[in-house]
């Protein structure tokens, strides 16, 4: 982990629109805060003890229970997330663990178009999926690692649900006036029942109708 890794991240290709977040994986949320800390980042958000994933295959197996603990900061203008596995369910997460690997471990992208930047990914010979999860007509993402380049994309759904979930965590951290503060919160807050119900609603429509695939 390094502020370095800040000053001039990848470009992805076009289809994935620029990097919005750094994130790394740590063994302990409250040491890797502090270290932040340290460097003059901050103000963090953190929450703990969450499973955030459904519908999950880590390495094309079906895997349940990922939990962890998640910290958010900013860097100028870019994200930066804090990754912290809690149990040993194999995942991403544990991978850089094992390997006692603290460099970045993804750098994340937002696409309005999730099938057609996944059709992509997939269709280039030295891409790997790490990890897929989430559910067609709610919110997809996955994890894609390059042979070639040694990097590895974390593509996000954007839709209605996830940009005011993204947007929800840049509105407190900016209103935070203490860059030492450390402030607790639970992803329910981040995605408001406005907002979430009509997602689920479509969703609905379209399972009974048959228009998803996943």
């Amino acid at each position: 982990m390094k502020l370095d890794d800040f000053e001039a991240p990848p470009t992805p290709p076009t289809i994935y629109g620029p990097v919005r977040q750094i994130a790394y994986i740590v063994p302990n949320i409250d040491d890797a805060i502090a270290f932040w800390q340290s460097q003059n980042v901050g103000p963090f958000l953190v929450t703990r003890q969450v499973s955030p994933f459904s519908n999950s295959y880590y390495r094309g197996t079906k895997t349940d229970g990922i939990t962890i603990d998640i910290a958010f900061s900013y860097v100028g203008e870019m994200q930066l997330e804090l990754i912290a596995p809690v149990n040993d369910v194999p995942s991403p997460y544990q991978e850089m663990i094992q390997r006692h690997d603290q460099n970045v471990h993804h750098y994340a992208v937002w696409v309005k178009n999730f099938p057609e930047a996944y059709r992509y990914a997939t269709s280039q010979p030295d891409n790997t999926i790490v990890m897929d999860t989430g559910i067609d007509g709610i919110a997809r993402m996955s994890y894609i690692e390059n042979s070639t380049t040694k990097i590895t994309l974390e593509v996000i759904e954007w839709n209605a649900m996830t940009a005011v979930y993204f947007q929800n965590i840049e509105k407190r951290l900016r209103a935070i006036a203490q860059r030492e503060t450390v402030e607790e919160f639970h992803l329910s807050e981040l995605t408001p029942k406005v907002v979430l119900l009509p997602v689920l609603a479509k969703f609905a429509i379209n399972k009974l109708l048959g228009r998803l695939k996943r």
